[in-house]
């Protein structure tokens, strides 16, 4: 298979997983905060977010495997890591529409981990699609 297509379809899995488990966070922090955010963040914004973050980490990797293949793995995650951090960054100064009565620290509590989930189901599905370097 194509090493870029093959990436492409790790980005896309990551994705889907990554969408997934931030769908089911959501679901789990409604239940127990008994606050729905779903008019700041949707469906939509979740799984949107993590399809550009997971394809972007696929095409960063694929880039790092033309310039290096000693170090891709460390500089590939030391950047998503980066980047994760960097990306709740704005969840700080969310402000909501005039008159909401959501609670900006219930808000952060729920945004801020879903920033973390695309590189963490990036890195949980990383067995299935790359090579075993044993066999060679």
């Amino acid at each position: 298979m194509n090493p870029l297509l093959k990436l492409l379809l790790w980005g896309i899995s990551s994705a889907i997983l990554s969408g997934s488990i931030c769908m089911f966070y959501n679901r789990m922090h409604q239940e127990a905060s008994a606050t729905d955010y779903t008019e700041v963040l949707n469906v939509y914004g979740m799984y949107g977010a993590s399809m550009i973050g997971c394809v972007l980490a696929a095409l960063g990797y694929w880039i790092l495997t033309l310039i290096s293949s000693k170090w891709v793995d460390i500089i590939h995650n030391s950047i998503f890591l980066a980047i994760s951090m960097a990306s709740f960054y704005p969840v700080f100064s969310f402000t909501f529409p005039e008159g909401s009565e959501l609670d900006p620290a219930l808000f952060l509590s729920l945004a801020a981990p879903m920033h973390f989930v695309p590189m963490l189901a990036w890195l949980m599905l990383k067995p299935l699609f790359e090579h075993n370097k044993a066999t060679n």
